[in-house]
């Protein structure tokens, strides 16, 4: 399937090109053009894909040698081209320091870029699994940033923590996102109480606990 995908690319770039040297830009070679950029496309996406799946073989050893810093470049590369996958296992990897030294301000970089990417997505239509996943992604970068005293962008994070986990909770379900609402308020309420704003961190906490009534025992 792939060499016949690759076969037709080098078919449409001939007569593209073709095409183009007479002047000629009639719909039929619009229409070849834009079947060209698709199939380009879904090379890139494959490709990107495969250097992510190679580089994570590279740093567990599967089926190959274990090169853990080559399989971290790999990873990098994949993630720097937005594959989230990519973002979501250099976050992980940082964290964990199983593999490499434990780095939370680069932990905490990788999941604030798989929350731009999340949210990004979720702003399209408020759909509820990418919604989740910004809930998710912020909630790591918050934990990660204050690990390294970084309070200004932990706020920051779990403000979109916040803000996605209300859109849920009125858009979706009430029901299944309480919780992460009530985790929420209470992160910003922390916030506060670290700026030393007190009335501010008060409110977010009787907010938490409001939720917490509401569905208590459900």
């Amino acid at each position: 399937m792939e060499l016949q995908n690759e076969e037709k690319l080098d078919g449409l770039q001939h007569r593209l090109d073709s095409e183009l040297m007479v002047g000629m830009k009639s719909a039929v070679s619009l229409a070849m053009e834009k079947e060209y950029q698709r199939l380009m496309e879904q090379k890139e996406g494959r490709d990107i894909q495969h250097v992510f799946l190679t580089g994570m073989a590279f740093l567990y050893g599967y089926g190959m040698e274990q090169n853990i810093s080559h399989g971290e470049e790999l990873v990098q590369i994949a993630a720097e081209a937005g594959l989230p996958e990519a973002m979501e296992a250099l976050g992980m990897l940082y964290d964990s320091g199983e593999l490499t030294d434990r780095d939370y301000r680069k932990a905490a970089g990788w999941w604030d870029k798989l929350t731009n990417y999340w949210e990004d997505k979720f702003g399209e239509e408020y759909g509820e699994e990418e919604g989740v996943k910004v809930v998710r992604a912020s909630r790591r970068a918050g934990e990660d940033w204050l690990q390294v005293d970084e309070y200004f962008d932990a706020k920051m994070s779990y403000y979109s923590m916040n803000t996605a986990a209300l859109i849920l909770y009125l858009v979706h379900s009430g029901e299944r996102h309480h919780k992460e609402l009530e985790e929420s308020n209470i992160n910003m309420g922390n916030m506060c109480k670290v700026e030393g704003k007190e009335e501010d961190a008060k409110i977010w906490y009787r907010s938490a606990q409001n939720l917490r009534e509401d569905y208590d025992g459900q």
